[in-house]
């Protein structure tokens, strides 16, 4: 099939190579071929240059052929930017190969399907045929999102590189509104970044086009799609290269043919698959390197390079809402009572959760917000602890009384994302309106498999993919016993508000502390590994304090039925032991109370149910 998308070929001194990138080319047959060649850099090299012009003369489809060529030598990042500035002047979109970046043949047809597809998307910037994850497939989809832009043979348009920043000109401001933390994922990548960028800015050095136009894509929070099998081989590493002179085990990589394309649900970068390209490419250059210094006796600061950073607990612990230090202890709890508890309760083992590295758990109040919260922070269960757990048919309850007080605040709502979703029981009475688009996230893989199973929009996505390119863009999000487990829900709620458009809706339930849960002897899931904080009306009351959101609902949840038999467990276990109290109590609550709670939805109501449920509004920030 002939490609109709035009193709830029950069070319230099090899002959050989442009050879069979071009044979590559010449298959695909694109009806604009634009051919963009450096000059050399001292009289040897002349005849070579030539030479792969005239590889290129070789056009013998029906081909509109543009070129450019360079009289003398501009280097790398010279003469690759201002060829393709030269080139997205004549076409408004086109897929670019260098002279060592051997395609599949279906690299075409996948560049050219998704440059329609994305051409008005704003946040796609880029389109590339590499594939560095080692066979880990990334999404359910052909191809996925990341930060990572990799151009060993790639695709663009004119949109974006109109935007290419030459000389880093924004590299100061970048810096210096730490623009680099909103968007990697640690302090290591942005420290190997932020020297990366700084050298480039202030010394031009290394002579690199790519890394501007990675800069280009970060400062406007471009995406760029990668395959999930790799579409381009680079074939030109070696003693005749620009730049990869070296080995690499990224050097000619096998490709696969991508097939018919299945495209993602969803725009979200990948953050797993970008944290993973972060550690075996660029991470492991920096342990390569100081591998190498040191057997030459070089003293090296593992602190600020090899290692990874990571936060550091506070030595003295703070409010997470506030930051600030004006708490008070509540209680003390044993790691080791709680182990040989919920192994007694659940036959769950937590022994290899992150609590088991403390000897003893703080749970203080913060007395500005008058939230309950344990301490350390770093102790949140883990998807184990939570697999398990949805072993229990109770743990995702089909049909919470939350959701029904839910569904009476989506009139005029459109766009609605249900965080936490579980195996999507809200979800699946949303999609009973067929004018609601609905889509909910998950970790939990026994929640999304169960999901996927019966065609419901779960998918597992992390709340900061969701928040990078959909900003303003849900009418209603919802979070239904999800912030209680978070362990930073001041940034965890940050970021639900930006995905809400103003006058949109947060609706959140937690459980109650001050339902009759509060007197339950054992009430393991409201504590570490599984609760992380404890809500309550005063805190949600207080929040508009901290963040733009106004409360505009408050609700009490009345005694569930399926909760009567757990109600009135309690209630025995807290009469008095004195035998003649008991018998009278015992009789009250099994042949009076018992059977009234169970036949009469009146008398539920005048008992505190399990669940809190707040609404909020999204206001603009006061000026």
């Amino acid at each position: 099939m002939t490609c109709s998308t035009p193709v830029v070929f950069l070319i230099f001194r090899r002959p050989d190579l442009t050879a069979l990138v071009f044979e590559a080319i010449r298959q695909a047959q694109p009806t604009q071929l634009l051919v963009v060649a450096d000059g050399p850099r001292h009289a040897d090299e002349a005849e070579l240059c030539q030479q792969a012009r005239a590889v290129t003369e070789q056009v013998d489809w029906d081909c509109e052929v543009l070129r450019n060529y360079a009289d003398v030598n501009l280097g790398c990042r010279k003469r690759v930017s201002s060829g393709l500035d030269w080139a997205f002047e004549q076409v408004e979109e086109a897929i670019v190969l260098e002279d060592d970046c051997l395609p599949h043949p279906s690299f075409f047809p996948y560049c050219q399907e998704l440059l329609e597809r994305y051409r008005d998307d704003e946040r796609i910037w880029c389109i590339s045929g590499n594939n560095f994850q080692k066979g880990q497939q990334r999404g359910d989809a052909s191809y996925y999102f990341s930060n990572y832009n990799h151009c060993w043979g790639w695709a663009s348009w004119r949109r974006a590189w109109q935007h290419y920043d030459h000389n880093l000109t924004n590299w100061a401001t970048f810096r210096d509104n730490h623009y680099l933390t909103g968007v990697l994922d640690s302090d290591l990548e942005v420290q190997y970044w932020r020297g990366i960028f700084e050298r480039l800015h202030s010394e031009g050095k290394p002579n690199s086009w790519a890394y501007p136009w990675t800069f280009t894509c970060w400062q406007n929070r471009g995406l760029t799609a990668l395959p999930n099998v790799n579409l381009v081989s680079n074939i030109g590493f070696g003693i005749e290269a620009t730049h990869t002179l070296g080995e690499s085990e990224f050097a000619m990589m096998p490709v696969a043919d991508i097939g018919e394309l299945q495209h993602p649900t969803l725009v979200a970068r990948n953050q797993c698959a970008d944290n993973y390209t972060f550690e075996t490419i660029f991470l492991n250059q920096i342990q390569s390197i100081q591998s190498s210094r040191s057997e030459q006796g070089e003293v090296t600061n593992s602190s600020s390079s090899s290692s990874v950073i990571t936060e550091q607990i506070n030595s003295e612990p703070i409010s997470p809402l506030t930051k600030s230090n004006r708490i008070d202890l509540v209680d003390l709890l044993t790691v080791e009572k709680l182990i040989e508890d919920w192994k007694n309760v659940f036959s769950i083992d937590i022994s290899e959760e992150r609590i088991s590295r403390y000897e003893k758990i703080h749970l203080f109040r913060c007395q500005d917000t008058q939230l309950l919260f344990y301490y350390p922070f770093d102790i949140a269960g883990s998807e184990n602890l939570y697999n398990s757990l949805s072993r229990f048919d109770w743990y995702y309850m089909p049909g919470k009384w939350e959701h029904n007080v839910a569904l009476k605040s989506l009139k005029n709502s459109s766009r609605v994302l249900d965080v936490g979703c579980g195996y999507g029981a809200f979800i699946e009475r949303l999609r009973q309106n067929e004018s609601i688009e609905v889509i909910g996230i998950e970790q939990n893989k026994n929640a999304i498999e169960f999901a996927s199973k019966i065609n419901l929009p779960v998918f597992d996505l992390t709340l900061e993919q969701i928040s990078e390119n959909h900003k303003e863009y849900f009418d209603i999000v919802s979070a239904f016993q999800v912030l209680e487990h978070v362990t930073d829900p001041l940034q965890f709620l940050k970021d639900l508000i930006t995905l809400i458009k103003p006058g949109g809706k947060l609706i959140i339930s937690v459980p109650n502390p001050e339902s009759f849960t509060q007197y339950a002897n054992k009430n393991l899931l409201d504590q570490p590994p599984h609760h992380m904080h404890r809500w309550n009306k005063r805190t949600f009351s207080r929040l508009h304090r901290i963040i733009p959101i106004k409360l505009v609902k408050i609700k009490f949840e009345p005694l569930a039925t399926y909760h009567v038999n757990w109600f009135l467990g309690i209630q025995r276990s807290r009469i008095s032991e004195n035998q003649s109290i008991r018998k009278v109590g015992l009789f009250i609550l099994d042949r009076i109370l018992a059977p009234l709670l169970k036949k009469s939805s009146l008398a539920r109501r005048f008992v505190r149910g399990h669940t809190l449920y707040v609404e909020f509004i999204k206001e603009p920030l006061s000026s």
